[in-house]
């Protein structure tokens, strides 16, 4: 494919020579571009099994799965402008994601500035070779993306809406990566490379929730489609909204939009606005960018020049935490460097946080479930026992910290635990747990406990105190039974060891057990005030027998 694209450049090679631009340089740094970045890991599929970065090809079958099962939405011929605006919405918002992020470390690459620059090459030259590095990377995902719509759209609308089809997806490519660098220009002139790398993270979190929430959201909602087949004429907010540019252009085609002024500026818009984008930045920014890029180089090592150790304060949590619960001077340790590392420790956030989303996720599923039929959404949701699914995710939630925790790119400063004079290290793994219990699970409990009560209304409240012990419960008995590893001590490639299938279903049947127990507790008077002081009283002796763990019985690998 890589020769193919080089071919292909070749041949458009006059386009870059008329713009004051060395297409050998050009085609050099894009070349190197490529081979280097088939190393690396996709940011929205990362590994496989293996351990190994997903395969670009692999990933390009999967984005076609994606934009095959949105395609469907074009069997909706009354209404182009919903069906075509849905579908061109998808890959618009699904290409700005994958530039910002699989595509930040190439945007914000200082190594140009300080490898390519020195040399007798001019900063145009650079930008370009960026640019179209990225233009055609993206260009070869939204062609994955929309390889079904391409041939529904030939299939159902004939020849010339499928040239109008292909012809809006190089003009999406286009926007979609000048708005980026648009976003980017704008974001560095106000702030610092850290706060620029935090975003980005947060932005893959949101992602990952989204996606992995459209799996669950997107079939209940199937039966809502009937909505969405009624004619739509164009309106005038429509102009303000890009994908709807190009659906106006199938919906002219189609004759479902009458020729008008605001349909016709839509459609100008659409032709107009990539180009123009293009040009401007091109033209005005390219300086600025690199000099900033340059800034950031600067700015980045300034930083780390001068970072200092944390100073835990009084009103520290973890000086709160020690006082509250006399935690052991083992596990303040393993607590102070579990949190310090959640704080700190952006790919551990990408690995924990979504789990945090999809309390949210299921949360819309569950009212989407209750009010299907629904007459009265608060009646039918108070007569159901769903909130124990919101109480057991916790749990899911706090094990998910827990086993993430256990691994780290930096694994090999585990040696401080087996230098040091350490009798019991189950306090390592009971300290670091607290940490993922009171940084995680209480926050997000609370939060949970709030919607129940409102909902559910006070007679939750024992179902609550009884689920948070059990959601503790839950990881404890994980780690007392098959997870006794000490934090951040074992490899990020051991995570997808086959050993974690099996933990992961016995997790899972812990809490169906947990939740099946708690139900039949409801059913039997005083039934949950009795199970509140067996699982409390369970949750200690489990945690000092974790607490006690010896050497020989800490898992090593």
């Amino acid at each position: 494919m890589q020769k193919f694209i080089l071919l292909l450049l070749d041949q458009l090679s006059f386009l870059y020579k008329k713009s004051d631009i060395d297409y050998e340089q050009l085609r050099s740094i894009v070349k190197i571009k490529f081979e280097i970045n088939s190393r690396k890991a996709s940011g929205m599929l990362g590994q496989s099994a293996s351990g190994k970065p997903t395969s670009f090809t692999f990933a390009l079958v999967i984005y076609a799965v994606f934009g095959l099962v949105t395609a469907f939405v074009l069997f909706l011929q009354n209404s182009a402008l919903i069906s075509y605006g849905i579908l061109y919405s998808y890959i618009l918002v699904f290409t700005i994601m994958v530039l910002i992020t699989d595509f930040s470390s190439v945007l914000l690459d200082t190594s140009d500035n300080t490898i390519v620059l020195p040399k007798p090459v001019s900063s145009k030259t650079v930008f370009a070779a960026r640019n179209t590095f990225i233009i055609v990377y993206i260009a070869q995902i939204v062609l994955a993306l929309s390889a079904g719509g391409i041939i529904i759209t030939f299939i159902l609308f004939g020849g010339l809406a499928g040239l109008l089809f292909l012809t809006s997806l190089i003009l999406i490519t286009l926007l979609a990566t000048n708005l980026t660098f648009a976003l980017y220009l704008g974001v560095m002139s106000f702030t610092s490379e850290e706060t620029m790398k935090n975003a980005i993270n947060y932005m893959q979190i949101a992602m990952t929730v989204l996606f992995m929430g459209s799996y669950q959201l997107l079939p209940r909602l199937i039966d809502n489609l009937e909505n969405f087949t009624q004619q739509l004429n164009f309106e005038t907010w429509m102009i303000f909204i890009p994908p709807f540019w190009y659906a106006t252009m199938q919906g002219l085609l189609q004759h479902q939009i009458e020729i008008a002024v605001l349909p016709l500026l839509s459609v100008v818009l659409g032709i107009v606005m990539p180009f123009g984008l293009m040009v401007g930045i091109q033209k005005f920014f390219i300086p600025f960018f690199n000099n900033k890029l340059q800034d950031l180089a600067i700015q980045n090592k300034e930083e780390k020049s001068k970072k200092t150790q944390t100073v835990h304060s009084a009103f520290s949590p973890s000086f709160v935490l020690k006082k509250l619960f006399q935690l052991k001077p083992l596990e303040q340790a393993a607590y102070v460097l579990t949190v310090q590392s959640l704080k700190a420790d952006r790919k551990l956030k990408l690995r924990i946080y979504p789990a945090l989303g999809y309390i949210v996720v299921f949360i819309i599923i569950i009212f989407v479930s209750v009010n299907k039929n629904n007459e009265n959404l608060f009646v039918d949701l108070h007569a159901t026992h769903h909130y124990l699914w919101l109480i057991y995710f916790c749990g899911f939630l706090l094990n998910t910290a827990q086993f993430e925790t256990s691994y780290s790119e930096n694994f090999k400063a585990r040696w401080i635990y087996e230098s040091s004079v350490i009798q019991h290290p189950g306090q390592l793994i009971s300290g670091s747990l607290k940490a993922n219990q009171m940084y995680f699970m209480v926050p997000a409990y609370v939060l949970v406990s709030i919607g129940v009560l409102f909902f559910w209304g006070p007679s939750t409240a024992d179902d609550l105190v009884l689920g948070f012990f059990n959601c503790s419960l839950i990881t404890l008995i994980n780690v007392w039974l098959n997870q006794r590893l000490l934090p951040f001590s074992l490899p990020e490639d051991a995570r997808m060891s086959g050993n974690n299938f099996a933990r992961g279903l016995l997790i899972m049947v812990i809490i169906a057990a947990l939740c099946g127990l708690h139900y039949l507790a409801i059913l039997v008077p005083y039934g949950v005030s009795v199970a509140i002081v067996i699982f409390f009283a369970s949750y200690w002796f489990v945690l000092n027998k974790i607490q006690h763990l010896g050497w020989k019985q800490i898992t090593t690998q």
